[in-house]
């Protein structure tokens, strides 16, 4: 794992200072080795940045930037190529020789080989540049599910790419002014989305996507994309047989280093399915790494520590106390841009610790998008059921729900407060229910930072990747909205940015694009059955994990926000956050981050 940057402006012109600031940015993402290669005309100047995580291959004949044989082919890459000995096995019988055992050399040869089709050989989680210097060309891609980022500027003469958006910003010109679309989408749903950027002209490239930067030009082009819309329907014996496999196939490619390989475990089904995979797939104990909290209706590390010792693991646990509100600053630094996933705190403490015993870990992240495992799914089915009840009977039953008094405290009231909320959910139209369930932020937050910015781009964007593709079950539509949406621009850029901030390399088996491209086919009915999340994978999971395990109730990844934010109105009035007291925990986490975020631009 790495942190990679690139540079390129027209004329001869002396950048390496330039190129020395982004490369200095990126040092926590490669700490083992960095290094930076210039390329120089008349016409143009070039470089070309990057800073090494050593994984495969630990050799300074694998460190980078790396070139072919006759130094026509330059590249700067960050991830993990998992099939990279089968792909520089066919390299070889036609003839390429190989000076490391990397995976980057593979990549090389196979870009030379097939071009652009290289990709379609690819299993794994990359970021790269191809300097062409025959051709003077520029060729980037990103990964197919987006679990490693890449960062890009075009404008006039200068063309320059990131890991990062702190590196990408250090090389620009002057200020940058704030993108009105992005800000939208903070403010709705807490994270800024793929292809945008919080600057206007800062831009993502989106998962499955490539680049080609060639005089001056930019052609943008997708080589991959999910499919939930083509079914094949198979028995559930074969699926509860098969599951397993792949899943297992998929965590023992991605096992694949030269270094010793941990695993997050939260004692949630994904984490733990991926862990009992990995003890047929190595000979050595694996360390597995927890995060817990004294406020038990958030705390997991029981369930953690029981998954820990029926499979086996050498388990390590972290609490995380209310005082790791201190690192805001540290965490807006490495994001670059604004980011509400509060559970960014305990993923940089556990990335930490882990950091301490193993430089790789694999986690569970992608279970949730595969198989309908978030409550999102559940309260669609529900929505629509109610929605057969005529409509005149709906607005009488609603019209009597709001002459109760409701309260969370009164487990009988909360129901009903459930109910009444399905009953006035199934009112709305489906794009209008997933979009309100998926913002984060109460509207007085959001007109507080948006003023006059129009939230109808975010709207339309839901809408776009709602109507994409035909199926039957509309959790398939809300699964291609995850996929492309929340999983890689909130999920994984979560994860990448905590654990690379403690240089930690994270993969992610359940994301492996076989896996995802199997269970896509599978239908909703197989996956969600009997009105259970996730139901196929646990069912799948019984014979290797412990039913108590599988089948309680989900609690999800949060922070005690609330409690946290309580306690240092009590003993921290130097922090202010007594400004933002009278917030909800939400809007007051988004907040904050938001005003780190401004202070920091100054």
């Amino acid at each position: 794992m790495c942190g990679v940057a690139g540079y390129y402006c027209s004329g001869n012109k002396n950048i390496k200072t330039i190129l020395k600031d982004m490369n200095k940015c990126l040092t926590h993402r490669g700490p083992d080795c960095s290094d930076i290669k210039y390329f120089q005309s008349e016409t143009y100047s070039l470089g070309l940045s990057h800073n090494r995580l050593s994984i495969i291959d630990l050799s300074a004949y694998a460190n980078q930037p790396m070139c072919n044989n006759d130094q026509t082919l330059w590249i700067t890459y960050n991830g993990e190529i998992y099939n990279y000995k089968e792909i520089a096995s066919i390299l070889r019988s036609k003839g390429y020789i190989f000076r490391t055992n990397s995976d980057t050399e593979v990549i090389l040869y196979g870009f030379e080989e097939w071009g652009v089709e290289c990709l379609e050989r690819l299993n794994g989680m990359f970021a790269f540049a191809i300097w062409d210097t025959q051709k003077r060309q520029m060729f980037l891609a990103r990964d197919r599910l987006g679990i490693k980022p890449l960062y890009y500027y075009h404008h006039d003469n200068i063309f320059a790419f990131s890991s990062e958006i702190s590196a990408l910003k250090s090389s620009l010109p002057g200020s940058l002014t704030i993108d009105n679309t992005a800000l939208a989408f903070y403010t709705t749903i807490g994270y800024i989305s793929a292809p945008y950027s919080i600057y206007e002209k800062i831009r993502t490239l989106e998962p499955g996507h490539y680049l080609l930067f060639v005089e001056s030009r930019l052609m943008n082009k997708q080589y991959w994309d999910v499919d939930f819309f083509n079914k094949e329907k198979r028995s559930y014996a074969h699926l509860l047989k098969t599951i397993p496999q792949k899943l297992s196939d998929a965590v023992s490619r991605q096992m694949v280093s030269d270094v010793p390989v941990g695993a997050f475990l939260s004692g949630g089904i994904d984490s733990s399915a991926v862990v009992a995979m990995m003890n047929p797939a190595t000979e050595e104990v694996v360390e597995t790494f927890s995060i817990g909290f004294k406020e038990k209706a958030y705390d997991e590390s029981m369930y953690a520590r029981q998954v820990a010792h029926h499979l086996g693991t050498k388990h390590h646990e972290f609490f995380v106390k209310p005082d790791a509100l201190s690192i805001l600053p540290k965490l807006v630094k490495h994001f670059g841009e604004p980011f509400s996933d509060s559970s960014a705190l305990p993923t940089y403490y556990v990335s930490e610790e882990a950091r301490k015993h193993v430089k790789v870990v694999l986690s569970g992240d992608g279970g949730d998008e595969l198989f309908c495992g978030y409550t999102i799914n559940l309260g669609h089915k529900i929505s629509e059921l109610f929605n057969l009840i005529p409509l005149s009977l709906r607005k009488i039953i609603c019209r009597a729900f709001n002459k109760i008094s409701f309260s969370e405290n009164n487990e009988s009231n909360r129901i009903l407060g459930i109910f009444q909320k399905r009953f006035e959910d199934a009112s709305l139209k489906k794009m209008e229910r997933i979009f309100s369930k998926s913002c984060k932020f109460t509207k007085d937050f959001r007109n507080d930072l948006l003023s006059e910015v129009s939230i109808d781009p975010v709207v339309d964007f839901f809408e776009k990747l709602l109507n994409h593709g035909t199926a039957d079950d509309f959790l398939d539509h809300i699964a291609y909205l995850q996929v492309k949406m929340s999983l890689p621009s909130d999920m994984l850029t979560k994860v990448d940015r905590m654990s690379m901030a403690n240089s930690l390399e994270v993969r992610v088996p359940l994301l492996d694009h076989e896996f995802v491209e199997y269970i896509a086919k599978i239908p909703v009915q197989q996956r969600f059955r009997f009105w259970k999340t996730k139901w196929l994978l646990r069912k799948a999971m019984e014979p290797y994990i412990p039913k108590d395990i599988l089948w309680r109730k989900k609690q999800g990844f949060s922070t005690p926000l609330y409690y946290w934010f309580g306690s240092q109105h009590e003993t921290e009035s130097s922090n202010n956050i007594t400004r933002y007291s009278s917030l909800n925990a939400n809007d007051m986490w988004g907040r904050m981050f938001f005003d780190e975020w401004k202070n920091q631009l100054n």
